[in-house]
């Protein structure tokens, strides 16, 4: 219950913290105070709306924030010797595969199509999928992340006896957790998930056991910063890297 708890809230808050509600609100108070004819409350919060949604316009905050976490890991070339493959969900898009019965993929589908890579070049170690239904959208579905991967992973190629699927858990927490009751945390494993998520996965995945974990980020976003018109594509990027952020924060001081 408790680990249910912690999941929604999260959720909810950062609903609160990402750059788009910041702008909505913003324009909601400035609505709020049109309609009471306070005309400089008005202005003020429509001049500060328009500054913020300028400036994630023109400067390149999302790349700076998302490539400061993504430049602490380097894409691996070479891999050492591993026994498995531990791929974070995410990467797969559960109601689009349920509403066209066909396997697809998300923004982060580089995590399972660099899995199944590694696990065909290395047809002796496993491929462990860890991911149930973590966004609150995925609440109640009859499939999984992992159900979606699996599909994915066989129309790649990987066989089916060299796949582990880790079915229920909700965040980067039950996925050290809940993959540690299926494999021994202590093997030489490769950890394949975002770059910038990494940070959080890798200390999560070792708070909760793991031992001999090399880090093998994929699916790098920041672009090489620049001045110009790109709201659409910063503010993705920002609020990426701020709810990275703000988890590695969360995570570190109650020590999931």
């Amino acid at each position: 219950m408790m680990d249910f708890a912690f999941n929604l809230v999260s959720k909810l808050v950062w609903l609160v913290v990402q750059p788009q509600s910041w702008l909505a609100l913003g324009l909601a108070l400035a609505l709020l105070a049109t309609l009471r004819a306070n005309v400089r409350a008005a202005r003020r919060w429509t001049s500060l709306t328009a500054v913020l949604f300028l400036g994630l316009s023109i400067l390149p905050l999302g790349d700076w924030a998302l490539g400061s976490l993504e430049a602490r890991y380097r894409a691996v070339a070479e891999p050492p010797a591993y026994a498995g493959i531990i791929v974070l969900g995410g990467g797969e898009d559960i109601h689009g595969t349920l509403l066209h019965d066909q396997a697809q993929i998300g923004p982060a589908g580089d995590r399972l199509l660099h899995g199944a890579a590694l696990a065909l070049a290395n047809p002796e170690a496993f491929l462990l999928f860890t991911g149930g239904t973590g966004a609150l959208s995925d609440i109640g579905a009859p499939k999984s992340g992992a159900d979606v991967a699996a599909r994915i992973f066989t129309a790649l190629g990987v066989p089916e006896r060299q796949m582990i699927l880790e079915h229920a858990s909700r965040n980067t927490t039950e996925n050290a957790r809940l993959s540690a009751q299926l494999v021994d945390p202590t093997g030489a494993y490769l950890l394949v998930t975002s770059a910038f998520h990494m940070t959080r996965a890798l200390g999560s995945f070792e708070r909760a056991g793991w031992t001999n974990l090399t880090p093998y980020p994929v699916d790098f976003q920041a672009q090489p910063p620049r001045f110009g018109w790109g709201f659409l594509g910063q503010t993705q990027r920002l609020t990426l890297a701020l709810k990275e952020y703000l988890g590695i924060l969360v995570y570190t001081a109650t020590g999931r």
